[in-house]
């Protein structure tokens, strides 16, 4: 029975570096995007689990599926522009005006 417990565990611990290797890639990805935003001149600021990723929860705490970002209304452009330029897309359009 000692060989049942091992499996379970590994399969946690695997869970836990997969997790880990997400989150750290998102991570990078995101002071990627906020180091492009502000070489445009674009103030950014990091919400939900991103924030709560690098000040609550440890990095293997949590899975992130993705980065929430708030820029002014009046830098959208700038902002979507810099964003489209690095390649990224946006999954959800807004259903109100910002």
């Amino acid at each position: 029975m000692a060989g049942a417990g091992t499996g379970a565990a590994g399969n946690v611990a695997q869970e836990r570096m997969s997790r880990i290797a997400h989150n750290l890639r998102l991570m990078r990805e995101l002071r990627q995007v906020l180091g492009a935003l502000q070489e445009a001149g674009v103030a950014a600021l990091v919400l939900k689990g991103a924030a709560l990723q690098s000040t609550v929860y440890g990095i293997d705490e949590r899975d992130m599926m993705d980065v929430d970002l708030l820029v002014a209304a009046s830098e959208r452009a700038a902002a979507a522009k810099v964003l489209s330029a690095m390649g990224l897309k946006r999954r959800i359009e807004p259903s109100r005006p910002l």
